[in-house]
This record gives structure tokens, C-alpha cells and sequence, in this order.
């Protein structure tokens, strides 16, 4: 016998002792959980008929219904015929067992709710409806139809498929999806077998005899008005729009909701759905109607408003847009997209329609004052009449489904900084519960790469890439998200990284690494490599200046050779290198002290070696390479010899694969190493991160970090150097460490997508988690670690072991 995958959705109410029978059957039968040993004496009880209702709220989650079944025995009962509210069938085999199961206890197959069959590529006798199978369930309430394998051909149904339907008489909902009928009649015929049905869903079915006579109903007449309870009509990637009219002819009522989905770069078909049914009377106009689409780009939105216009023929209680996929707020600024909603508003106030939705799903809720905005501009006379509501449907806080694509934390503890791929950023506060943003800063850039804030909070640097490739720095002023600085004028400049410094109590500079992005890829050819020097006083005036560093000469791959370099500063500013990517160059590492830009230095890598990422702790720098190792180089001390080899090298990963993130603790104490998940000697091995603790001026094995199924993308340590948090963008979790003995306290798994960045803040009680579609999470760490974990002792530790 097939094992039957069971889901539960509709709530029961059944006699006590239909379930003290069922139980006793399902134990003797052992068909859906094993029973479990018996508790031990004096277990914490809970009242039955408590337990019962817990058990029956619990009706939509499958896992935790398995789980109250194996709790007590006096659980399992109910927790059973609960598990039973809703089958699915795909396989030949698995109706044959469920035939025979239901033929020897008829008591459950009472309980059965829902039907769905899904047909695979083997299930041949499924493309028929198992009207047998269902003769046993009384009170079957859904039914599910679809075909998963409609690419290579549509189930087809024809009237000898339809002998024995009078055992759906008392099915509420139905839904088919991969169907083709080869006339409007069979279609009609199946649906006028459902007395009781409420909503029809309709997914990728076909008619034939519809398509070809262009959605003709004149031959239909014979099925009108033979619906007299459906209510609600749901209809996504079907042709032709005939079978709306079809459907709403059949019915003998108005519609309460019309639902109607548009699949992408087909827009044009809402121009087609035949009104006539509609324009004829009063009772054949549905009361609510909602189009959704999941086009993106600004010439589909075009063409759906100009179909939900041609739609409005006639007064309707409520209109509905939703648009599905949209994260891009500029398509509405598109001049067909601005032409077409005036339109749209018109037809609105023309047939007084008392009220437009206009809701996005995957927008989050901290982005509603922001969508809010965008769509009033659009619909300004609906917005003064109060007609207009958007809604932000997701419940998620963050970006709207863009990647985080740059983190940041206040020193002064205070603040969280994200930025996304659409160029928006988003100021957090740390302290606030529940999680809140406090500002949103847009601009007409792409892509924020770089996120830094000053010693006290108050301002904000921002690396942002154009469509043209081209960098541009930006400053901020957190309080209000106004904009102080801004380099756009700065032509054919990438830069790199940026980091603030404070000069006394009332200035502060803000120092950029940047190479100019427009030299050709000849090795003879120079690359200027210059800082951008910005002060701040204590009036708020800013001065930039640029300060050229000495020209050196690196062979770029591309002539987008700005992309193929590491330049990074020390945390303090004091400190500048530019490494190539690609490797093979004779030159090296290139370094200069700030305070004296003209003096070049060159460290030696050998050329046979590939860096694969950089980072200084403190005035150490330490590049992490292709074959495993990392190097690193004391910098304290200025001028340097020309070509100075590394004061150390270690082996990080022995599995052929590079180091491909370094992190340093804010003191500089700890150095954390990682590299993507690679071929160990015989399987693909997880990712670990290495922890080395720098002593005496070298780096030192301190613990290894086992956990990650997956790359790891980031890592970063806490102000008080305790503790370390590391993310992986596939296992789609965070985990926090321990930094004194590399012992797991606690895994984050707040989404089941990619976690791009993690941070803490500057006073280390939160931790900040940003994913790849937008989504940004705070946590205070005092939830999950104790205030009595001792520190890592920072000296004297290797003469202890």
C-alpha cells in the first residue's frame, strides 16, 4: 500500500464517539502514525476537551498535527481525524488503496473535506474524474483537480468521463488546473453537477470549440442561469476570456467577486473578455472584481490599465489592482503608465465606483507611507474623494523584495543602516520594540554598495553604482535623510571604500579610496588611484578635495579594470591598498599612509597566487588567497622597504579551495576566515569558519566554527569580542557563536531564503539580519546569551595551553 501525503485545511466538528471509534480503527491499522511508548507517571495534564480545541485550531499545519499525535494517547484520536480532513491522491496506486480503505471503514471517510488529485506523468486512468473513489466521502466539501504535466499535453474530459458525477452534489469548491474540454457544453456539463458550488478557481484550461469560434455563446443558451449559489469566480492563465462569459451566463446571480489574473505579457487579453453578459442586466454584474498581474515593466502595466479600463462598463461596489511581482515605484513615472491610470481614474468616477484597492503583495509593511505616495501622485481625485486605499500585503519588514546588498551599524549603538539593489536605503532603530524604521532615503542611483556612519551617528556615507557603472558618494544626514555631499559630478571614478575619522572635537573627515574606471587594459597603461577627502566642522559645512596617490601600473583583464582590484582603508583611515584580482602580477600589493599620499610601497605576492579578499585589523593587512593561505603584513610603521615579503602565512583550507571573507573583531583581537563550500578529498564538505587570534603580531589557530551546511557570506564579532555571528546564503541561516570556545548558541532561521549580511550593533546588544529578497531582522542578543560568559582573555592565552 502507497503512502498518502495528507494536508488539513477545513475545521471538523464530530461526535465523541465517531472519534473513539476512528481512533480505535486508525491504531489497529497502523495506517498513518505509529503509536509511542507510554508516558511516564504523572505527566503535566491538559483537559481533554481543551486539548481537542487546541488540536482543531491546528487544523492548517500538518507537522504539528503529526507532532500532538505522537504527544499522548489521549491526543491521538483527535489529532488523527484531523490529519484525515484532507487527502491528495497521485498515483493509480494511491486510488486503489484509498478505495479499499474507505470500502472496509466508512467512519473515515466521513472526516474526508478535501480531494486533490495531482496527475503525473504515470497516473494515465487519473485524466478521469474517480467518481468511484469519491461515492465514499459524504461530506467531501473540495475538490482539487490539476495537472502538473499539462506542458506535454492537457487532461482531456469529454462527456463519458462525466457518468456518476451526482456524488459531487455536495462540493462547495472546485478547482482545475491543466484541463482542456473539447466543447464549452462538457465544460458546462461538469459544472452544473456541483448544486452547492460557492467558488470556482480556474487555472490553464482550455476549451477548444470556444477558441475557435472566437468566445461565441449564442450556443450556449440552454446552460444559462443553471447556477443559482456561486459567488465567487476565480480565473488565472486560461483561453480563451470566453469561458468567463460562459461561466457568468450560468450563473442566476450576480457574482460577489470576480477574480481575474493575467499572466505575464499577455495584458492585452482582459481587451478581449466578453462584456456582453454583463452589460445585459442589473443581475449579471458581479458586486467586486480584482485583476492582478505579475508584469513588471512599464509597457505591460500599460497595456493592463488600459484593459481594467475597457473592463468598466458598468457600476461596480469595489475595484481591485493587484500587482504581484512589481518593486520598481519609477514604472509609474513611464508616460503611457501616467496616461493610463488618468484614464483609468476617469472611467472610475464615471461609473461612480465607491472605492479602488490598489495592493502589492510583496512590498512590506515598513514601505507603505512610500507606496502610498507613489500612487496618489496617479490617482490625485480619488485620493481627495477618499476612494483610494493601497495596501502593502507582505508582512515582512525591509526592501521590497531587492536584495540587501549593504549593511551598516552606528558606533554609538544607535542606529542600523540597509541598502538595496534598487538604491533605496533605510534607517533602523536599535532600541525601538517592535522592529522599526525611522527613515527611508531614495535617490535616482542603483545599487548601494558601501554603507558607513560617523563616530556619533548623526551622519551617513553612502557608496551607490549608476546604470553607467560609474560610483558616486554620497553623505546624509540621518535626522531627516537630507542630503549633505554628492560626488555625481566626479566622472569615470570607482570607488572603492570609505571610513570617517574625527580630527580634534569638531571636525570630522571622511576619507574614499578611488581609482579612475576609464584605462584600457594594457599593463603600460598608468591607474590613478586618489583619495576623496571630506571635512565636516561643527557648523555642518563640508569641503572635499581630492588627494592623488602615487600612479602605479597593474594589468587589468577588462576595461573595467576598477572591478578587478581590492581597495580597502584601515578602520582608522591611516592606511590605503589596492590589490589586483586576477593575480599573476609581478607588482604585488600596493600601500600608502594618508598622511603622506606621495609615497608608494609594494608588498610581494607571488604571482602564481590569486588574492580572493582583503581586510586590515588594525595596522595589519591580511590577504586571504586562492590556494588556502592567508598573508598578512604589519603596517605600523612607515616608510617601508620597496618590496617587503609577508611577516606571516597560514593555512586556512586544505580542500582546494580559496579564502573567500575575512572578518576582524573591532579591537583587532580576532581574525575570522572563510571560503566557499568546496570538493573535500572524496565529498562536497561544508563550510567551516576559522578563528585565529592575533598575539605577539602573528595570527594564531584559535577555534574552528563547525555548523554551516552551506557558503558562508558573512561573519561579524561583537564590540565586547564574545561573541561571533556567520551567515550562509543557502542554508538560510545565522548562527551565533561563542568566540571563547566556538560553542553554537543559537541558530536564526527567520526565512527559509538566502541571508545576504549580518552586523552588530555598535554596543553589541543587537544583531541585524539582511536576505536576499529584501527581508532585514532585529534581534536583541540579551534573548539568547547569558550576562555571565566570560570574556576571552586577551593575553597570556597560548602560554596557558
Amino acid at each position: 500500500m502507497s503512502i498518502l501525503t495528507h494536508t488539513s485545511r477545513i475545521p471538523l466538528t464530530v461526535n465523541e464517539g465517531d472519534i473513539d471509534q476512528i481512533g480505535s480503527e486508525l491504531d489497529s491499522l497502523h495506517l498513518i502514525l505509529p503509536t509511542t511508548p507510554s508516558i511516564p507517571a504523572d505527566p503535566p495534564r491538559v483537559p481533554v476537551k481543551v486539548a481537542e480545541r487546541i488540536i482543531d485550531l491546528l487544523n492548517d499545519h500538518l507537522y504539528t498535527l503529526c507532532s500532538c499525535s505522537l504527544t499522548c494517547h489521549g491526543w491521538l484520536p483527535r489529532a488523527r481525524y484531523q490529519l484525515m480532513t484532507s487527502i491528495r491522491i497521485q498515483s493509480n496506486e494511491d486510488v486503489s488503496s484509498m478505495d479499499d480503505y474507505f470500502t472496509a471503514h466508512p467512519h473515515i471517510a466521513a472526516a474526508v473535506r478535501r480531494v486533490v488529485i495531482e496527475i503525473n506523468k504515470e497516473a494515465q486512468f487519473l485524466n478521469a474524474f474517480p467518481v468511484v473513489l469519491l461515492s465514499w466521502l459524504p461530506n467531501l466539501r473540495t475538490y482539487e483537480y490539476s495537472d502538473y504535466w499539462r506542458d506535454e499535453g492537457f487532461s482531456h474530459h469529454h462527456a463519458a468521463s462525466l457518468r456518476g458525477i451526482k456524488t459531487y452534489l455536495r462540493v462547495q469548491e472546485l478547482k482545475l488546473c491543466g484541463v482542456r474540454f473539447r466543447t464549452g457544453a462538457d465544460l458546462a456539463r461538469l459544472l452544473i453537477s456541483f448544486p452547492l458550488l460557492r467558488i470556482l478557481r480556474l487555472g490553464s484550461v482550455f476549451v477548444s470549440d470556444l477558441q475557435d469560434h472566437g468566445g461565441d455563446l449564442t450556443r450556449m443558451a440552454r446552460f444559462r442561469d443553471k447556477f443559482s449559489q456561486l459567488s465567487e469566480l476565480e480565473i488565472y492563465d486560461t483561453d480563451p476570456p470566453g469561458v468567463v462569459g460562459l461561466i457568468v451566463s450560468m450563473c442566476s446571480s450576480p457574482l460577489e467577486i470576480l477574480r481575474y489574473e493575467i499572466e505575464y505579457g499577455r495584458e492585452d487579453r482582459l481587451k478581449e473578455l466578453n462584456l456582453s453578459m454583463f452589460s445585459e442586466s442589473e443581475s449579471k454584474r458581479p458586486h467586486s472584481v480584482e485583476f492582478s498581474t505579475t508584469a513588471t515593466f512599464s509597457d505591460d502595466i500599460t497595456a493592463f490599465v488600459e484593459g481594467v479600463t475597457s473592463f468598466l462598463k458598468f457600476p461596480l461596489r469595489h475595484l481591485t489592482i493587484i500587482f504581484t511581482d512589481l518593486r520598481n515605484a519609477s514604472v509609474f513615472d513611464d508616460e503611457g503608465v501616467v496616461r493610463g491610470c488618468q484614464q483609468l481614474e476617469e472611467a472610475i468616477l464615471t461609473h461612480k465606483i465607491p472605492r479602488l484597492t490598489i495592493s502589492f503583495p510583496s512590498a512590506k509593511q515598513n514601505r507603505l507611507a512610500f507606496w502610498s505616495w507613489t500612487i496618489q501622485q496617479r490617482f490625485p481625485r480619488l485620493h481627495g474623494g477618499g476612494k483610494l486605499e493601497i495596501c502593502c500585503s507582505s508582512e515582512d519588514l525591509g526592501h521590497d523584495s531587492w536584495e540587501v546588498t549593504a549593511i551598516a551599524a552606528s558606533p554609538d549603538g544607535r542606529y542600523f543602516a540597509t541598502g538595496a539593489e534598487d538604491g533605496t536605503i533605510i534607517i533602523w532603530s536599535t532600541i525601538a520594540y517592535p522592529q522599526k524604521s525611522l527613515i527611508e532615503i531614495s535617490s535616482s542611483f542603483r545599487y548601494v554598495s558601501t554603507l558607513a556612519f560617523s563616530d556619533t551617528g548623526d551622519l551617513l556615507a553612502a557608496i551607490y553604482t549608476d546604470d553607467h557603472d560609474v560610483d558616486v558618494l554620497t553623505v546624509w544626514r540621518v535626522v531627516d535623510g537630507s542630503q549633505l555631499i554628492s560626488t555625481e559630478y566626479i566622472k569615470q571614478t570607482c570607488i572603492q571604500s570609505c571610513v570617517w575619522q574625527r580630527d580634534g572635537l569638531d571636525r570630522i573627515h571622511l576619507s574614499a579610496l578611488a581609482v579612475e574606471s576609464s584605462f584600457s587594459h594594457k599593463v603600460s597603461e598608468p591607474l590613478p588611484v586618489q583619495l576623496l577627502f571630506t571635512s565636516v566642522d561643527n557648523t555642518g559645512n563640508l569641503i572635499t578635495s581630492f588627494i592623488p596617490f602615487k600612479s602605479t601600473i597593474f594589468a587589468a583583464s577588462n576595461n573595467r579594470g576598477c572591478r578587478q582590484l581590492y581597495a580597502v582603508l584601515s578602520s582608522d583611515g591611516r592606511l590605503a591598498a589596492v590589490v589586483p584580482k586576477n593575480g599573476g602580477s609581478e607588482l604585488g600589493c600596493l600601500v600608502w599612509h594618508t598622511a603622506d599620499p606621495t609615497e608608494m610601497h609594494r608588498l610581494t605576492i607571488p604571482s602564481n597566487l590569486i588574492p580572493s579578499s582583503v581586510t586590515f585589523v588594525g595596522d595589519t593587512l591580511v590577504i586571504g588567497l586562492d590556494d588556502g593561505t592567508i598573508q598578512w603584513w604589519d603596517l605600523s610603521s612607515f616608510p617601508l622597504a620597496t618590496t617587503g615579503p609577508p611577516g606571516g602565512t597560514l593555512t586556512v583550507r586544505d580542500n582546494g579551495q580559496g579564502v573567500s571573507g575575512l572578518s576582524a573583531s573591532p579591537a583587532g583581537s580576532f581574525l575570522a576566515a572563510w571560503g566557499p563550500w568546496g570538493p573535500g578529498e572524496y565529498i562536497w564538505s561544508p563550510t567551516s569558519v576559522t578563528l585565529f587570534r592575533k598575539h605577539c603580531g602573528d595570527f594564531l589557530p584559535h577555534v574552528s566554527l563547525q555548523g554551516h551546511t552551506n557558503e558562508v557570506t558573512a561573519a561579524c564579532f561583537s564590540s565586547c569580542e564574545q561573541y561571533i555571528a556567520t551567515a550562509s546564503y543557502t542554508d538560510a541561516t545565522v548562527r551565533l557563536w561563542s568566540v571563547t570556545d566556538g560553542s553554537l548558541i543559537w541558530r536564526f532561521t527567520d526565512y527559509s531564503t538566502e541571508v545576504m549580511h549580518v552586523v552588530f550593533s555598535g554596543d553589541g546588544s543587537t544583531l541585524a539580519l539582511a536576505y536576499y529578497k529584501g527581508q532585514v531582522v532585529l534581534h536583541p542578543v540579551s534573548r539568547f546569551v547569558r550576562s555571565d560568559v566570560p570574556c576571552a582573555p586577551l593575553t597570556d592565552w597560548y602560554s596557558t595551553r
